[in-house]
């Protein structure tokens, strides 16, 4: 190679490398942001499903935790362990455990 050749050869693969620079840190942003972007709708998705199965959760403690003190205000009142049970829908082991 002459000068010149050499000259064109080197400014070339300074491109090339320049170029595959560029590339594999786009490539690198990219998944950056990718990840964090995934990781943010993952959690976000994940404590809206866990926000809303507690809260069913808690309604359903609660509602179950009313119907039991009423079914212990009425068996403390001598009400039939029947009746109790036909209006709260516990079991009548459930109400005879109160």
């Amino acid at each position: 190679m002459n000068k010149q050749e050499r000259q064109a050869y080197i400014s070339k693969m300074n491109t090339e490398r320049d170029l595959r620079n560029q590339l594999d840190y786009a490539i690198s942003e990219g998944l950056a942001k990718g990840m964090a972007q995934g990781m943010a709708q993952g959690l976000a998705e994940g404590m809206e499903k866990g926000l809303a199965q507690g809260l069913a959760e808690g309604m359903e403690k609660g509602r179950k935790e009313a119907l039991t003190e009423s079914a212990r205000k009425f068996k403390a009142q001598n009400v039939p362990i029947e009746v109790i049970s036909s209006c709260t829908g516990l079991s009548v082991e459930e109400i005879m455990a109160l």
